[in-house]
């Protein structure tokens, strides 16, 4: 699995040094709270034991935090 994982990861141009299973949980957690999975139901899915463990996801990046300061300063 690991070898399709890095091939096809290197072919849709995700660095090889970031493709790994872990990337996959990584993934679908951003997704998840992106389209508003609550916090407790994360770490239930993710099997965290302390949600500071499943904080890690939540922090954001400059792109999402200026989307984010913009569409509240146009609402």
């Amino acid at each position: 699995m690991a070898e399709n994982m890095k091939r096809y990861g290197v072919a849709i141009g995700i660095p090889a040094h970031l493709v790994h299973p872990h990337s996959l949980k990584h993934s679908i957690a951003r997704h998840s709270i992106k389209n508003g999975v609550g916090i407790e139901g994360l770490k239930t899915y993710l099997g965290h034991k302390t949600l500071s463990s499943t904080g890690m996801y939540l922090r954001i990046d400059d792109t999402e935090a200026s989307a984010a300061i913009v569409a509240a300063l146009t609402t």
